[in-house]
């Protein structure tokens, strides 16, 4: 019976045996600018969602941070806006008496008419969180 089946050639037999070669778009611009105000709705929905009530415990923190910069990278690429990448930085920090303060710092090749951030935050009695979403336009 296998040796019948040697010679055949079907539709997936063909497809993987094809060299296929798409042709450039040459497409500089996005069709639409990145929804800056949609994304920044996702990542504090994700936030609120998953700390809101919560304590702070740096085990916990450390497994909240990778699931929801998960979940927003999902919801965000879900908006349907093709040829951008998508990164997302979540934090989350300790509330404490002496009023800490967080300074982030980027660098990055950035396009100031096509790339774009958002950035959300959240803070209750025991942490605080922020959510950055970076759109970067790749042709």
């Amino acid at each position: 019976m296998a040796g019948s089946l040697a010679g055949r050639s079907g539709p997936l037999s063909a497809d993987r045996n094809r060299n296929v070669k798409y042709e450039n778009t040459y497409k500089l611009e996005p069709d639409d600018r990145f929804p800056i105000y949609e994304a920044k709705k996702i990542a504090s929905s994700v936030l609120k969602s998953n700390l809101d009530g919560k304590e702070y415990n740096k085990d916990d923190c450390q497994r909240l941070t990778i699931a929801m910069s998960d979940r927003i990278k999902q919801q965000v690429r879900a908006l349907g806006q093709a040829r951008f990448k998508i990164v997302v930085i979540v934090s989350i920090g300790q509330q404490q008496d002496t009023h800490p303060s967080m300074s982030f710092t980027s660098r990055c090749i950035w396009n100031d008419k096509l790339d774009n951030f958002a950035e959300a935050t959240f803070e209750n009695k025991h942490l605080y969180a922020v959510a950055l979403v970076y759109a970067l336009y790749t042709d």
